[in-house]
């Protein structure tokens, strides 16, 4: 298994990428808002470019039947029923709905990441279940952080560094193979765990700062809670959902 890391998305994607699978890392918060909903009940997520693209849809789909949700600049879409925090998307208000969802970065990456073999999303919450299902395909791994305007986001580089770190553990030998980028992750991540732990990582990280100053430190906490959802979303034909939907 060959584990290879890109901190943004940049480009096409090239060819290899069909020969691999593919995990969507958006920490704050885009990914780990779409693996609440789908944990709570959500029939779908369907990653959009933009507002107009989910209302669109949400009118074709009927309101009774789509949630629209999203972000620009951190802040909730006027027009739209949700924003993009992960508290927002409990059982009560996404189960059994579909989810056109649009954000700033993570459903960007989500949507770069279509050609390849696979594409799994990740966060926090549902790493140690991303481990697993990575172990399962036994393929050659792109981890794809979502960043930030076109730039490195740290939270993000954490989490793909605790994936490497867990699939290193499970599966050291020969047969592993780490990218540069990844074995940067991996350090990052180390000195986490080393120093502040995650929580207070995340807290301190660039973009954890914003959303503090938003009025989000909540979603922050939340983000970094590990292991407490026990599924693994996969975009397919456009949209995300559980591999039992498939």
């Amino acid at each position: 298994m060959h584990i290879d890391l890109q901190p943004y998305p940049t480009g096409q994607p090239n060819r290899e990428q069909a020969e691999r699978v593919v995990v969507v890392i958006d920490v704050l918060r885009a990914t780990s808002t779409i693996v609440t909903a789908l944990a709570n009940g959500a029939a779908e997520v369907i990653p959009m470019s933009d507002a107009s693209e989910a209302s669109l849809l949400a009118r074709r789909l009927g309101e009774d039947q789509c949630l629209t949700g999203g972000e620009r600049g951190g802040l909730p879409i006027p027009g739209l029923n949700l924003g993009n925090s992960p508290l927002e998307y409990g059982a009560a208000v996404v189960k059994g709905k579909k989810v056109a969802l649009c954000t700033t970065n993570g459903t960007q990456a989500i949507r770069w990441a279509q050609p390849a073999k696979k594409v799994l999303i990740a966060s926090f919450l549902n790493l140690p279940a991303v481990v697993a299902q990575l172990q399962k395909e036994n393929s050659d791994v792109l981890l794809l952080c979502s960043g930030r305007k076109g730039a490195l986001a740290l939270e993000d580089m954490y989490c793909a560094g605790m994936i490497a770190h867990s699939l290193s553990t499970a599966l050291f030998g020969p047969g592993l193979a780490l990218s540069d980028a990844t074995r940067l992750s991996l350090i990052a991540f180390t000195s986490v765990n080393a120093q502040d732990g995650l929580q207070t990582a995340l807290l301190k990280t660039d973009h954890g700062q914003y959303l503090c100053e938003l009025g989000f430190q909540a979603d922050v906490e939340y983000c970094s809670r590990v292991g407490i959802i026990d599924h693994v979303p996969v975009y397919t034909g456009g949209r995300i959902i559980l591999p039992e939907a498939m």
